[in-house]
């Protein structure tokens, strides 16, 4: 029976690599999402909070989903950028 001898060591993520001048563009543009993903996450919650139609279980969920999807972003927003700071 062969044995699997692939052995490895180490792997790179280069996702985040040495963007040079264009760090600016994708920083700008990351931030339009990002707002642009809060903006409509609280749009909803409100829409939600407001119309008293809207308060039953599903919607209620969705608006569990939306709050957990701001909480996400920010946190992954943030992380990001002080991954980028402490190089």
């Amino acid at each position: 029976m062969m044995e699997n001898s692939t052995q490895i060591k180490s792997f790179v993520l280069a996702m985040y690599g040495n963007m040079g001048p264009l760090k600016y563009l994708f920083f700008t543009v990351a931030l339009l999402f990002y707002t642009s993903v809060i903006l409509a996450n609280t749009v909803l919650i409100v829409i939600i909070y407001v119309d008293r139609n809207l308060h039953e279980p599903m919607y209620i969920f969705l608006c569990n989903l939306f709050v957990n999807e701001i909480y996400g972003s920010t946190s992954m927003l943030y992380l990001t950028i002080h991954w980028k700071v402490q190089e």
